[in-house]
Protein backbone atom coordinates (compact mmCIF):
# COMPACT_ATOMS: atom_id res chain seq x y z
CA UNK A 1 0.00 0.00 0.00
CA UNK A 2 2.85 2.64 0.56
CA UNK A 3 4.59 1.87 -2.85
CA UNK A 4 1.21 2.34 -4.57
CA UNK A 5 0.61 5.67 -2.47
CA UNK A 6 3.83 6.84 -3.19
CA UNK A 7 3.33 6.28 -6.79
CA UNK A 8 -0.19 8.70 -6.53
CA UNK A 9 2.03 11.28 -4.85
CA UNK A 10 4.79 11.54 -7.67
CA UNK A 11 1.96 11.12 -10.47
CA UNK A 12 0.47 14.10 -8.84
CA UNK A 13 3.18 16.29 -8.79
CA UNK A 14 4.53 15.62 -12.50
CA UNK A 15 0.95 16.28 -13.46
CA UNK A 16 1.13 19.90 -11.07
CA UNK A 17 4.30 20.59 -13.17
CA UNK A 18 2.88 20.09 -16.50
CA UNK A 19 -0.18 21.67 -15.94
CA UNK A 20 2.13 25.10 -14.55
CA UNK A 21 3.82 25.14 -18.46
CA UNK A 22 0.01 25.17 -20.06
CA UNK A 23 0.52 28.06 -22.65
CA UNK A 24 4.00 28.67 -22.42
CA UNK A 25 6.49 27.89 -24.95
CA UNK A 26 9.63 26.18 -23.11
CA UNK A 27 12.02 26.03 -26.42
CA UNK A 28 11.68 30.03 -25.89
CA UNK A 29 13.60 30.63 -22.36
CA UNK A 30 16.54 31.15 -22.92
CA UNK A 31 18.10 29.64 -19.32
CA UNK A 32 22.19 30.59 -19.81
CA UNK A 33 21.01 34.71 -20.71
CA UNK A 34 19.19 34.30 -17.66
CA UNK A 35 22.22 32.98 -15.33
CA UNK A 36 24.46 35.33 -17.30
CA UNK A 37 22.46 38.12 -16.03
CA UNK A 38 22.12 37.21 -12.89
CA UNK A 39 26.01 36.58 -12.41
CA UNK A 40 26.46 40.76 -13.91
CA UNK A 41 24.01 41.94 -11.34
CA UNK A 42 25.94 40.27 -8.40
CA UNK A 43 29.71 41.47 -9.40
CA UNK A 44 30.28 44.95 -9.34
CA UNK A 45 32.15 46.96 -11.72
CA UNK A 46 36.03 46.44 -11.17
CA UNK A 47 38.07 49.44 -9.58
CA UNK A 48 40.11 51.30 -12.00
CA UNK A 49 43.07 51.88 -10.56
CA UNK A 50 45.48 54.49 -12.08
CA UNK A 51 49.39 55.00 -11.81
CA UNK A 52 51.09 57.93 -9.80
CA UNK A 53 52.27 61.28 -12.44
CA UNK A 54 56.13 59.93 -13.90
CA UNK A 55 58.93 61.42 -15.13
CA UNK A 56 57.86 63.52 -18.60
CA UNK A 57 59.88 62.17 -21.47
CA UNK A 58 60.88 64.64 -23.80
CA UNK A 59 61.01 64.55 -27.23
CA UNK A 60 63.90 64.87 -29.08
CA UNK A 61 64.58 68.63 -30.05
CA UNK A 62 64.13 67.92 -33.71
CA UNK A 63 60.64 66.47 -32.94
CA UNK A 64 59.01 69.04 -30.85
CA UNK A 65 55.93 70.76 -32.10
CA UNK A 66 55.54 74.78 -32.09
CA UNK A 67 51.36 75.48 -32.17
CA UNK A 68 51.39 79.14 -33.01
CA UNK A 69 47.88 80.73 -31.73
CA UNK A 70 45.47 82.90 -33.91
CA UNK A 71 46.78 86.25 -33.18
CA UNK A 72 43.01 86.95 -32.18
CA UNK A 73 44.09 84.21 -29.11
CA UNK A 74 47.43 86.16 -28.05
CA UNK A 75 47.42 86.15 -23.97
CA UNK A 76 49.24 88.54 -22.44
CA UNK A 77 51.11 88.67 -19.63
CA UNK A 78 53.18 90.74 -16.98
CA UNK A 79 53.91 89.24 -13.50
CA UNK A 80 56.33 87.26 -12.23
CA UNK A 81 57.34 84.58 -9.75
CA UNK A 82 60.25 84.75 -7.84
CA UNK A 83 62.25 83.24 -10.16
CA UNK A 84 61.82 85.61 -12.58
CA UNK A 85 59.76 83.50 -14.76
CA UNK A 86 56.89 84.96 -16.71
CA UNK A 87 52.91 83.97 -14.35
CA UNK A 88 51.03 82.37 -17.17
CA UNK A 89 48.01 82.81 -14.73
CA UNK A 90 48.33 86.71 -14.62
CA UNK A 91 46.93 88.05 -17.66
CA UNK A 92 46.89 91.53 -18.35
CA UNK A 93 45.69 94.48 -20.79
CA UNK A 94 47.95 94.60 -23.86
CA UNK A 95 48.63 98.06 -22.36
CA UNK A 96 50.13 96.75 -19.45
CA UNK A 97 51.95 93.89 -20.98
CA UNK A 98 55.37 93.00 -20.91
CA UNK A 99 55.31 89.63 -22.52
CA UNK A 100 52.63 87.56 -24.94
CA UNK A 101 52.14 84.02 -24.89
CA UNK A 102 52.04 83.49 -28.91
CA UNK A 103 51.54 79.51 -28.71
CA UNK A 104 52.41 76.20 -27.03
CA UNK A 105 55.44 73.61 -28.07
CA UNK A 106 54.63 70.12 -27.51
CA UNK A 107 57.92 68.87 -25.51
CA UNK A 108 57.04 65.64 -24.19
CA UNK A 109 54.57 63.19 -22.93
CA UNK A 110 53.42 62.29 -19.50
CA UNK A 111 54.79 58.74 -17.87
CA UNK A 112 52.60 56.84 -15.63
CA UNK A 113 54.37 54.73 -12.95
CA UNK A 114 52.59 51.33 -11.46
CA UNK A 115 53.15 48.07 -10.31
CA UNK A 116 53.24 44.32 -10.74
CA UNK A 117 51.14 42.44 -7.66
CA UNK A 118 51.01 38.93 -7.11
CA UNK A 119 48.51 37.10 -5.60
CA UNK A 120 46.73 40.54 -4.96
CA UNK A 121 49.19 42.38 -2.99
CA UNK A 122 52.62 40.85 -3.10
CA UNK A 123 54.84 43.68 -4.65
CA UNK A 124 56.15 41.69 -8.00
CA UNK A 125 57.94 45.01 -10.13
CA UNK A 126 57.83 47.75 -11.81
CA UNK A 127 55.40 49.12 -14.18
CA UNK A 128 55.57 51.95 -16.76
CA UNK A 129 53.52 53.60 -19.22
CA UNK A 130 54.25 56.26 -21.60
CA UNK A 131 53.26 57.60 -25.06
CA UNK A 132 54.70 59.30 -28.22
CA UNK A 133 52.33 60.96 -31.12
CA UNK A 134 51.58 57.65 -32.65
CA UNK A 135 51.31 54.91 -29.62
CA UNK A 136 51.70 53.98 -26.55
CA UNK A 137 54.76 52.06 -24.56
CA UNK A 138 53.89 49.30 -21.73
CA UNK A 139 57.15 48.26 -19.84
CA UNK A 140 57.28 45.52 -16.33
CA UNK A 141 60.36 45.22 -14.84
CA UNK A 142 59.70 42.24 -12.50
CA UNK A 143 61.85 42.07 -8.97
CA UNK A 144 64.61 39.24 -8.13
CA UNK A 145 61.43 37.19 -6.80
CA UNK A 146 60.23 35.93 -10.27
CA UNK A 147 61.06 36.18 -14.28
CA UNK A 148 57.71 36.49 -16.39
CA UNK A 149 56.95 33.29 -18.03
CA UNK A 150 53.92 34.65 -20.32
CA UNK A 151 51.55 37.79 -20.59
CA UNK A 152 48.44 38.23 -21.60
CA UNK A 153 47.01 41.56 -22.01
CA UNK A 154 43.27 43.20 -22.50
CA UNK A 155 42.69 46.72 -23.80
CA UNK A 156 39.03 48.27 -23.93
CA UNK A 157 38.37 52.31 -24.93
CA UNK A 158 35.28 52.62 -22.66
CA UNK A 159 34.48 51.73 -19.35
CA UNK A 160 30.92 49.70 -20.84
CA UNK A 161 33.35 47.34 -22.36
CA UNK A 162 35.27 46.13 -18.98
CA UNK A 163 34.31 42.95 -17.92
CA UNK A 164 32.79 42.64 -14.08
CA UNK A 165 35.12 39.35 -14.12
CA UNK A 166 38.44 38.17 -14.92
CA UNK A 167 38.95 37.44 -18.68
CA UNK A 168 40.27 34.51 -19.58
CA UNK A 169 43.88 34.96 -20.25
CA UNK A 170 44.56 32.40 -23.49
CA UNK A 171 41.38 34.52 -25.07
CA UNK A 172 43.24 37.84 -24.59
CA UNK A 173 43.33 40.63 -27.10
CA UNK A 174 47.62 40.32 -26.58
CA UNK A 175 48.86 36.75 -25.78
CA UNK A 176 52.90 35.99 -25.79
CA UNK A 177 54.02 32.72 -24.24
CA UNK A 178 57.70 31.55 -23.05
CA UNK A 179 58.80 34.80 -22.72
CA UNK A 180 61.15 34.16 -19.15
CA UNK A 181 62.28 37.03 -19.15
CA UNK A 182 62.70 39.62 -15.81
CA UNK A 183 61.41 42.42 -18.20
CA UNK A 184 59.19 43.04 -21.27
CA UNK A 185 58.09 45.89 -23.59
CA UNK A 186 55.06 46.37 -26.14
CA UNK A 187 54.24 48.95 -27.94
CA UNK A 188 50.75 49.56 -29.06
CA UNK A 189 49.85 52.32 -31.87
CA UNK A 190 46.98 54.29 -31.44
CA UNK A 191 45.31 53.15 -34.94
CA UNK A 192 45.15 49.54 -33.51
CA UNK A 193 44.00 50.57 -30.33
CA UNK A 194 41.00 52.92 -32.01
CA UNK A 195 42.12 56.22 -30.00
CA UNK A 196 44.62 59.04 -30.69
CA UNK A 197 46.42 60.97 -27.92
CA UNK A 198 44.06 62.40 -25.05
CA UNK A 199 41.70 59.40 -25.78
CA UNK A 200 41.86 57.26 -22.42
CA UNK A 201 42.39 53.75 -22.46
CA UNK A 202 42.26 50.59 -20.29
CA UNK A 203 44.07 47.61 -19.81
CA UNK A 204 44.03 44.18 -17.85
CA UNK A 205 47.65 43.82 -18.28
CA UNK A 206 48.12 39.10 -16.49
CA UNK A 207 51.21 37.92 -16.40
CA UNK A 208 51.94 34.44 -15.25
CA UNK A 209 55.56 34.38 -13.37
CA UNK A 210 58.27 31.94 -13.35
CA UNK A 211 61.90 31.11 -12.04
CA UNK A 212 63.96 34.00 -11.91
CA UNK A 213 66.68 33.50 -14.16
CA UNK A 214 69.57 35.25 -12.20
CA UNK A 215 69.36 32.29 -9.88
CA UNK A 216 67.73 33.89 -6.86
CA UNK A 217 65.27 32.18 -4.45
CA UNK A 218 61.89 32.76 -6.94
CA UNK A 219 59.83 33.30 -4.16
CA UNK A 220 57.14 34.09 -6.90
CA UNK A 221 57.69 31.46 -9.37
CA UNK A 222 53.97 30.30 -10.50
CA UNK A 223 51.94 33.22 -8.97
CA UNK A 224 49.50 35.18 -11.39
CA UNK A 225 50.14 38.78 -10.84
CA UNK A 226 48.01 41.81 -12.41
CA UNK A 227 49.04 45.65 -12.86
CA UNK A 228 47.42 48.20 -10.70
CA UNK A 229 48.02 50.94 -8.47
CA UNK A 230 49.49 51.63 -5.26
CA UNK A 231 47.63 49.23 -2.22
CA UNK A 232 45.12 47.68 -4.59
CA UNK A 233 42.15 45.34 -2.87
CA UNK A 234 40.17 42.59 -5.19
CA UNK A 235 36.47 43.64 -4.21
CA UNK A 236 34.46 41.34 -6.86
CA UNK A 237 33.52 37.90 -6.53
CA UNK A 238 35.55 34.99 -8.60
CA UNK A 239 39.01 35.26 -9.53
CA UNK A 240 40.94 38.24 -8.83
CA UNK A 241 41.99 40.42 -10.85
CA UNK A 242 43.25 43.86 -11.63
CA UNK A 243 42.27 46.91 -14.05
CA UNK A 244 44.45 50.38 -14.90
CA UNK A 245 43.40 53.00 -16.90
CA UNK A 246 45.44 55.46 -18.77
CA UNK A 247 45.00 58.78 -20.63
CA UNK A 248 47.62 59.71 -23.37
CA UNK A 249 48.56 63.43 -22.57
CA UNK A 250 51.03 65.51 -24.46
CA UNK A 251 53.27 67.84 -22.12
CA UNK A 252 53.47 71.17 -23.67
CA UNK A 253 54.78 74.09 -22.39
CA UNK A 254 54.19 77.92 -23.42
CA UNK A 255 55.84 79.70 -25.97
CA UNK A 256 56.54 83.64 -24.26
CA UNK A 257 58.05 86.33 -26.32
CA UNK A 258 59.15 89.60 -24.63
CA UNK A 259 57.01 92.52 -26.39
CA UNK A 260 59.46 95.04 -27.63
CA UNK A 261 59.66 98.62 -26.00
CA UNK A 262 60.12 101.75 -27.25
CA UNK A 263 63.07 102.27 -25.18
CA UNK A 264 64.37 99.46 -23.16
CA UNK A 265 66.31 100.07 -20.10
CA UNK A 266 69.77 100.66 -20.83
CA UNK A 267 71.10 101.66 -16.99
CA UNK A 268 71.64 98.24 -14.57
CA UNK A 269 69.73 98.16 -11.44
CA UNK A 270 72.17 99.58 -8.62
CA UNK A 271 71.03 97.48 -5.82
CA UNK A 272 71.27 93.67 -6.74
CA UNK A 273 71.40 92.72 -2.76
CA UNK A 274 69.73 89.29 -2.40
CA UNK A 275 69.68 88.35 -6.09
CA UNK A 276 71.20 84.99 -7.42
CA UNK A 277 74.43 84.43 -9.69
CA UNK A 278 72.62 82.05 -12.27
CA UNK A 279 74.48 80.39 -15.43
CA UNK A 280 72.02 81.90 -18.22
CA UNK A 281 71.61 81.14 -21.92
CA UNK A 282 70.15 82.94 -24.96
CA UNK A 283 67.42 81.20 -27.64
CA UNK A 284 64.65 80.40 -28.40
CA UNK A 285 65.07 76.17 -28.74
CA UNK A 286 66.53 74.00 -25.81
CA UNK A 287 69.33 71.53 -26.67
CA UNK A 288 70.31 68.05 -26.08
CA UNK A 289 72.18 65.93 -23.61
CA UNK A 290 72.65 65.98 -19.99
CA UNK A 291 73.14 69.61 -19.23
CA UNK A 292 70.92 72.15 -19.73
CA UNK A 293 71.21 74.80 -22.69
CA UNK A 294 69.88 76.75 -25.22
CA UNK A 295 70.37 77.92 -28.20
CA UNK A 296 69.44 80.58 -31.08
CA UNK A 297 68.09 78.66 -33.79
CA UNK A 298 68.61 80.98 -37.19
CA UNK A 299 68.81 78.09 -40.00
CA UNK A 300 65.02 78.47 -41.60
CA UNK A 301 65.08 79.67 -45.17
CA UNK A 302 62.92 82.69 -44.12
CA UNK A 303 64.25 83.26 -41.07
CA UNK A 304 63.21 86.76 -39.40
CA UNK A 305 66.08 89.07 -37.74
CA UNK A 306 63.31 91.03 -35.82
CA UNK A 307 62.80 87.50 -34.17
CA UNK A 308 62.74 88.00 -30.21
CA UNK A 309 65.24 85.53 -28.17
CA UNK A 310 64.58 85.05 -24.42
CA UNK A 311 67.08 84.35 -21.87
CA UNK A 312 66.90 81.74 -19.71
CA UNK A 313 68.92 81.45 -16.60
CA UNK A 314 69.25 78.67 -14.25
CA UNK A 315 66.62 77.24 -16.86
CA UNK A 316 63.98 80.07 -15.92
CA UNK A 317 63.27 82.74 -18.71
CA UNK A 318 63.83 85.77 -17.07
CA UNK A 319 61.11 88.65 -17.68
CA UNK A 320 62.22 91.93 -19.46
CA UNK A 321 65.45 90.02 -20.55
CA UNK A 322 65.91 89.19 -24.64
CA UNK A 323 68.13 89.38 -27.47
CA UNK A 324 67.68 89.79 -31.34
CA UNK A 325 70.16 88.72 -34.30
CA UNK A 326 70.77 90.21 -37.41
CA UNK A 327 72.11 87.32 -38.99
CA UNK A 328 72.64 89.02 -42.27
CA UNK A 329 74.83 91.42 -40.73
CA UNK A 330 76.37 88.68 -38.40
CA UNK A 331 75.69 91.23 -35.28
CA UNK A 332 73.37 90.38 -31.60
CA UNK A 333 71.65 92.69 -29.37
CA UNK A 334 71.54 91.80 -25.91
CA UNK A 335 68.62 93.38 -23.53
CA UNK A 336 69.16 92.42 -20.10
CA UNK A 337 65.68 94.33 -18.34
CA UNK A 338 65.71 95.23 -14.85
CA UNK A 339 65.87 91.75 -13.64
CA UNK A 340 69.13 90.59 -15.00
CA UNK A 341 72.67 92.06 -14.55
CA UNK A 342 75.96 90.61 -15.73
CA UNK A 343 78.37 89.86 -12.54
CA UNK A 344 81.68 91.83 -12.95
CA UNK A 345 84.71 90.49 -14.65
CA UNK A 346 86.54 89.94 -17.93
CA UNK A 347 84.97 87.01 -19.68
CA UNK A 348 81.31 87.26 -18.19
CA UNK A 349 79.31 87.14 -22.40
CA UNK A 350 80.92 84.10 -24.42
CA UNK A 351 79.06 83.70 -28.00
CA UNK A 352 80.14 81.20 -30.59
CA UNK A 353 78.37 80.69 -33.83
CA UNK A 354 77.81 76.91 -35.44
CA UNK A 355 76.17 75.60 -38.77
CA UNK A 356 75.92 72.35 -37.68
CA UNK A 357 74.05 71.89 -34.25
CA UNK A 358 76.58 70.27 -31.25
CA UNK A 359 74.55 67.30 -29.63
CA UNK A 360 75.85 68.03 -26.10
CA UNK A 361 76.80 71.72 -24.51
CA UNK A 362 79.96 72.82 -25.36
CA UNK A 363 82.59 74.11 -23.33
CA UNK A 364 81.71 77.96 -22.96
CA UNK A 365 85.45 78.66 -22.27
CA UNK A 366 86.12 78.29 -25.70
CA UNK A 367 83.86 80.41 -27.37
CA UNK A 368 86.13 83.19 -29.32
CA UNK A 369 83.93 85.91 -28.98
CA UNK A 370 84.14 87.24 -24.89
CA UNK A 371 82.91 90.77 -23.43
CA UNK A 372 83.40 91.90 -19.93
CA UNK A 373 80.66 93.54 -17.85
CA UNK A 374 81.34 96.76 -19.40
CA UNK A 375 81.37 96.05 -23.14
CA UNK A 376 78.31 97.13 -24.78
CA UNK A 377 75.50 94.55 -25.90
CA UNK A 378 74.24 96.60 -29.22
CA UNK A 379 75.63 95.48 -32.25
CA UNK A 380 77.85 92.62 -30.57
CA UNK A 381 80.03 90.98 -34.09
CA UNK A 382 79.63 86.71 -34.01
CA UNK A 383 81.94 86.91 -36.68
CA UNK A 384 80.26 85.60 -39.08
CA UNK A 385 76.78 84.64 -40.15
CA UNK A 386 75.47 81.43 -38.68
CA UNK A 387 72.69 78.94 -38.84
CA UNK A 388 72.93 78.67 -34.87
CA UNK A 389 74.59 80.80 -32.45
CA UNK A 390 75.36 80.04 -28.61
CA UNK A 391 75.20 82.71 -26.05
CA UNK A 392 76.78 81.86 -22.07
CA UNK A 393 76.35 84.92 -19.49
CA UNK A 394 77.39 84.77 -16.20
CA UNK A 395 74.91 87.03 -14.45
CA UNK A 396 72.86 88.14 -11.07
CA UNK A 397 68.81 87.30 -11.59
CA UNK A 398 66.14 88.56 -8.89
Amino acid sequence: MRQKHLMVVILAALLTISLGFIGCDISSYDTYSALESKKVTTNAPPTIYTGAEGDVVLLPETDQVEILWDESEYTFLADTNGDGVVDATEIVSEADATHQQIGVRLVGYYTQDLSLWAGQDLYAGTVSLVNDATGITLRIDTTDAADIAEYHINVYTDLSQIPTSRPAPGQSDYVVENVNSDSIEVYFTFEELGGTVNSTYYFIIHTALGTDGEGSTSSLAGETAYVAGDNPSFGGKGAWFYVVGYTALPFYEPIIVALETEEPPTNPPTDTTGWSHETAYVGNARGDGNAWWFYIDASAPDFDESTIFNIYAGQHQVLGAYATYAKSSGTLTIVLGENMVLVEGSEVVKIKGYDVLPTVRPPSGQFPVKLSNTDSLTDIDVLGSFDYLLVHLDSLVQ
